[in-house]
């Protein structure tokens, strides 16, 4: 079988996304594995920001780049509306009718999250694009042109999958995961050089992003079982790659000591 084939059947799923999530996520005795596993991936996903507050006490830094939050918040905002499109036009199903409630929770923890990053690591985020101190208000206007650009880049993903009424965004959400450790690394990495230890980081959140991501593509786990569609194997190689990725990021970070009083000085990180 040639990978890059296209596979007529999950073709054919794809053009209608919400058909296929309700027939598996239907309560039924043989559908019981895949609430199982819808279960543990929401405490995870929980479990990437809950992790990251312990880290916010304790370093008084965020553990993911802004440009994470402008890639989630875009998404977020999106899958918001999506899911509100879907309740009303799939008879209020239970699933996107869940989500319709909780997205917007998750946007709340966006934005407090960019609210602080401008607070508090505006320089240490945006100091190589200025001159002099990074005030305020060139914070906001870098993290709207962030927000601008993945706009543009979910957007264009959704039409290409048929918009909101096809549930586009439900596609890419194991995608999303996949993000998380490719777009934070550069910043750990300069953390951990800067600092020589865990400050904004730790074993445990890099523990998570590792479970995380392997549960998101992993053979029947969940989004695999509710997304037959996704079972191809280019997507298996990402999340494979992906994970690996992670793990290696574990590795390096169980290696390095904690943080010290005058590590975040370090950093470069300001509020004033």
């Amino acid at each position: 079988m040639n990978i890059f084939d296209i596979d007529l059947t999950s073709l054919a799923m794809i053009n209608d996304v919400p058909g296929v999530i309700m027939e598996h996520m239907t309560p039924c005795l043989e559908n019981i594995p895949v609430f199982i596993m819808m279960v543990i991936n929401i405490i995870l996903g929980f479990m990437l920001y809950t992790n990251v507050s312990g880290i916010q006490k304790r370093d008084g830094v965020d553990c993911y780049p802004v440009n994470v939050h402008c890639c989630v918040i875009v998404w977020d905002v999106m899958c918001s509306i999506m899911c509100w499109v879907l309740m009303f036009t799939c008879n209020f199903f239970w699933l996107f009718t869940l989500f319709a409630i909780l997205e917007p929770i998750w946007v709340i923890g966006e934005i407090g999250a960019i609210k602080a990053v401008v607070k508090t690591s505006r320089q240490e985020e945006f100091g190589m694009y200025s001159r002099g101190p990074v005030t305020e208000k060139q914070a906001w206007g870098y993290i709207f042109i962030m927000i601008a650009i993945w706009f543009c880049f979910w957007g264009s993903i959704s039409f290409i999958l048929g918009g909101f009424v096809n549930g586009s965004l439900l596609v890419t959400w194991p995608y999303t995961n996949f993000l998380f450790p490719w777009i934070c690394w550069k910043q750990w990495e300069r953390r951990a050089a800067q600092t020589g230890t865990q400050i904004g980081n730790s074993s445990k959140v890099q523990l998570t992003l590792v479970f995380q991501v392997t549960l998101s593509w992993f053979p029947y786990t969940w989004f695999v079982l509710m997304m037959p569609f996704l079972n191809t194997p280019m997507f298996y190689l990402a999340g494979a790659l992906t994970t690996a990725f992670c793990i290696r990021n574990y590795l390096k970070v169980r290696k390095l000591p904690l943080p010290n009083a005058e590590t975040k000085e370090l950093l470069g990180t300001t509020a004033n």
